[in-house]
């Protein structure tokens, strides 16, 4: 679910795991 968010950002795919943990706590 994290990922399909990801996928539209601009800085995927160079987004790091911190970038994934924002996305976590913004959910």
């Amino acid at each position: 679910k994290v990922w399909s968010e990801c996928y539209r950002c601009p800085k995927f795919p160079n987004c790091d795991e911190h970038a994934m943990i924002l996305h976590l706590k913004e959910k």
